[in-house]
């Protein structure tokens, strides 16, 4: 076990050429990566004679503050593609039967590209036949899907399936666009373009085909080599033809039609033909293994449990140390604990609670996985930091109702994350949370000296009938805490080292995408509102957001109301769409320098209201002051942490900005006040602390003010309602 946890320094972002860099307010390209010096060098886009270097470590620090972005894959063909097709446009930003379609074409390539994996091509007669086949599978699946929890009628699409053709046709645009569903949108308006089908001659066919099947040859040529092979004997042949007066002339092979041939031989007879028999014996074998990872990043995969409190309190043996309060509160609690970890490693990189099973908590765990974890480990108490920032190549999930929505598949495809179900008859790919928990459970008395339940009543600083002895909240954090303290300090015998080490090893040694980028998290994460551009910019929770690129905006179009996002985690920034489709970033103009989460201010908005004490004068040095005042708080750090299973909805969020601003901004074009609130240590809350004897000393901690201000609002029944007391 590890005592002193290796602390991260910064992550090594992979980067390649086809990247677009953000950086110093310029736009760089040509990005490569050097591991002697820990540096990147980038070359200017407006003029590619120009590079800079730029170190590992500033670049992680830029990329954290906002101040860079990369724009993965920018100069490459599918993004290209996508990009001068659609410009920034989400696809649930289309309308409602174009994104039914596109679904329903994706699920067909699912299951084509599932039979060609098991049976091999099909003909384009067997093509046919399996299409109309597959389409009625897809129309009942959804129907049912739709249908399994609800008792209402359920409105299922129907869609004519494809022919061949076109199906084909939609496939080799979905690989050419890097698999985005968005080139399965309808685009295409009047009459189609005139293809001209030619019909082959058998004997030309035949052939052809005579050619083409020494492609399965241990000389291996190319498909091109046996292309300009067909058309020399089809050109010889045709000569001694019209020599002997004859006048039936092969055909000549167009590319496709003489690859098309190839393709739709046998990959067994292909692979035997040029590789060897014993190989092909071998790589088409019946696999009765899963293929596994091979590295840190490459997999995460998520999991989903419903926890009875009581249930496993009792299992802990803490059961019996809480009071007759906490007994009586904790017994109906049930929670669906939410994780996500790095297959490789081990490593958990999410931990959330819902009070339901719904793709809303699936959502907010993966944006959990990839964003940085260090505020909620401080306010767990554990004593090792929880990192983050880093982009995984795919995911794995069961077939679970959360899991399975078309709104979870639409944020893992907006993160750039391929989500996956694993089959049946795989049981390493099983659930792994009760396991997890199991593990912790055999040690977690390690965690407590005696103090934490038992003795709560008989400190007499510390009031059991006025706080909630123990929450489901809390009940979270001790999961988390004995997660980073303990758990992932456990060697792990395939690594053969913790996952605490292994995965901070990754971070620094080898790297991964960068996934922590906020207009990122806003657009596939954040949440749609509309406002009105002002001289001084646009105002969202009494907040003034403004740019260059904005008044811009506003000057040449001058729109009433344009489309705003935003990330309730982080309200630094707000994106803004522009009337061509593309959207960009817009930043505070209140200097904010560290993140705040848009409940996290309507608190502070509410402690205004409440401290009958404060001076009149401009809100948002008064809103600061507040900030300052409560950020020590354990109910501050609660809200920062964003894990507690009762969430607030759009809609009552909506309500709480309308009702506790209401009309009121914070800040005005002439206030120049800066946001830098000290990062403090939680107060002391005999709940989550104990007698850890794992890793470093506990640190120091504020203790909690005597007269601290009770936080209420003035609309004490609507705010209950959404969760803010």
């Amino acid at each position: 076990m590890n005592f002193h946890a290796r602390e991260l320094k910064y992550i090594v972002i992979q980067v390649n050429s086809n990247d677009r860099i953000f950086y110093e307010n310029r736009f760089w390209m040509g990005a490569k990566s050097d591991q002697r010096f820990k540096a990147y060098k980038f070359r200017l886009e407006a003029d590619p004679a120009v590079e800079k270097v730029v170190s590992y470590e500033d670049f992680y620090v830029a990329l954290k503050d906002g101040k860079a972005k990369i724009d993965r894959g920018y100069h490459s063909d599918a993004p290209s593609l996508i990009r001068r097709l659609y410009g920034d446009k989400r696809f649930k930003d289309f309308k409602t039967n174009w994104i039914a379609l596109a679904r329903h074409k994706e699920s067909l390539i699912f299951r084509y590209e599932a039979h060609v994996k098991e049976f091999g091509q099909p003909t384009r007669d067997e093509l046919k036949d399996l299409l109309l086949k597959w389409n009625v599978e897809v129309i009942l699946s959804r129907g049912l899907k739709g249908a399994k929890n609800s008792q209402k009628a359920v409105d299922s699409k129907a869609f004519k399936a494809p022919n061949a053709r076109t199906f084909l046709s939609y496939y080799d645009d979905y690989l050419k666009a890097g698999r985005d569903i968005r080139i399965l949108l309808p685009r295409h308006r009047g009459p189609g373009k005139n293809h001209r089908l030619h019909k082959v001659a058998p004997e030309s066919l035949a052939f052809w085909t005579k050619i083409a099947f020494k492609y399965a040859d241990d000389k291996k040529p190319t498909k091109k080599q046996l292309l300009e092979e067909c058309k020399d004997a089809v050109s010889q042949e045709n000569a001694e033809r019209e020599a002997n007066g004859r006048h039936d002339l092969l055909q000549t092979p167009g590319r496709k039609q003489f690859e098309n041939i190839i393709n739709a031989m046998d990959k067994f007879h292909v692979m035997a033909g040029r590789e060897g028999f014993t190989k092909a014996m071998a790589y088409f074998r019946a696999q009765s293994e899963g293929f596994d990872v091979e590295r840190p990043g490459e997999r995460v995969e998520f999991d989903s449990y419903l926890l009875e409190l009581q249930t496993w309190l009792m299992l802990w043996d803490l059961w019996d140390k809480l009071d007759e309060k906490s007994k009586s509160e904790l017994k109906p609690v049930r929670i669906y604990l939410n994780m996500a970890r790095d297959a490789y490693t081990g490593y958990t990189v999410a931990v959330t609670a819902s009070q339901s099973e719904n793709s809303a908590a699936i959502i907010h765990t993966l944006d959990m996985a990839i964003a940085d974890k260090s505020h909620i480990a401080r306010y767990a108490g554990a004593q090792t930091d929880w990192y983050g920032g880093v982009r995984f190549e795919s995911a794995y999930a069961d077939n679970g109702t959360g899991y399975n929505s078309d709104d979870t598949h639409d944020a893992f495809r907006g993160a750039h994350i391929s989500l996956s179900h694993p089959p049946a008859g795989q049981p390493w790919h099983r659930g792994f949370i009760e396991s997890m928990l199991g593990v912790i459970s055999r040690t977690l008395m390690s965690y407590f000296d005696g103090r934490t339940f038992g003795n709560i009543v008989e400190k007499g600083d510390y009031d059991s009938e006025a706080r909630a002895t123990l929450t489901a909240d809390e009940a979270v954090c001790l999961i988390i805490r004995a997660l980073l303290d303990y758990f992932h300090h456990q060697v792990n015998p395939r690594t053969k080292k913790s996952p605490h080490e292994a995965w901070v090893e990754y971070l620094e040694e080898i790297g991964g995408q960068w996934g922590a980028d906020p207009e990122m998290r806003i657009t596939v994460f954040g949440a749609e509102d509309k406002r009105t551009i002002h001289a001084d910019g646009i105002y969202k929770w009494g907040i003034r957001y403004n740019s260059d690129e904005l008044q811009k905006l506003r000057q040449e179009k001058n729109p009433k109301k344009i489309k705003i996002r935003f990330h309730r985690d982080d309200i630094r920034w707000i994106t803004v769409e522009h009337p061509d489709g593309h959207w960009f970033l817009v930043e505070n103009r209140a200097r904010m320098k560290e993140q705040i989460s848009v409940d996290e201010w309507l608190q502070v908005r509410r402690q205004l209201d409440d401290d009958a004490n404060q001076a009149q004068g401009p809100m948002l040095p008064r809103m600061y002051k507040a900030l300052r005042d409560i950020r020590g708080s354990v109910e501050a750090a609660r809200v920062r942490a964003c894990i507690s299973p009762s969430t607030v909805t759009a809609e009552q969020l909506a309500n709480l900005e309308r009702d506790l601003f209401d009309g009121e901004v914070a800040m005005s074009a002439d206030d120049d006040v800066e946001f830098d609130v000290p990062v403090t240590d939680i107060p002391a809350n005999p709940l989550r602390e104990g007698g850890v004897v794992l890793t470093r000393p506990d640190r120091p901690r504020t203790p909690i003010k005597a007269n601290a201000p009770k936080i209420t609002s003035r609309k004490d029944k609507k705010d209950d309602e959404a969760g803010y007391r």
